[in-house]
């Protein structure tokens, strides 16, 4: 049997647990977890004993940020998202970047694709063992 899970940002609700109680009353199975503020969302969850089946990122900067400060804040992000997503048993979802690319006018990293793979498997490498060590793979 396939469970079907729908986006806590896309159902109404003042908390996770109404969210996720109204998304059951539609029904769905559970509730993945996205959410502008990923860390205190998945901290709710924690809190509260809300299931959710997944989480999506939710992270600040990109892997391959054009900032290397935002890189870093990517990393970090993602890594304690791992801790939380571990702890609530529920996978996190991370997509290597949205609105850039080296495809289109104006939207590029100023990177060449080559060294964008290298920096998105780098963070990936770092978040990768960092949920090794957690529980969160």
């Amino acid at each position: 049997m396939i469970n079907l899970a729908v986006q806590s940002r896309l159902v109404p609700g003042a908390s996770l647990r109404e969210k996720r109680e109204t998304a059951l009353s539609y029904g769905f199975d559970g509730i993945e977890l996205s959410h502008s503020r990923m860390i205190d969302a998945a901290e709710e969850a924690l809190r509260d004993a809300v299931p959710v089946s997944a989480m999506c990122s939710g992270h600040r900067g990109w892997f391959i940020d054009p900032d290397p400060t935002q890189i870093r804040a990517c990393i970090e992000d993602v890594k304690r998202l791992l801790e939380l997503g571990a702890r609530l048993d529920a996978p996190l979802i991370v997509v290597p970047i949205y609105g850039r690319t080296n495809k289109l006018p104006n939207c590029g990293t100023g990177r060449s694709v080559e060294e964008d793979e290298a920096l998105w498997l780098e963070g990936l490498r770092e978040a990768t063992d960092y949920a090794e060590r957690v529980g969160g793979m």
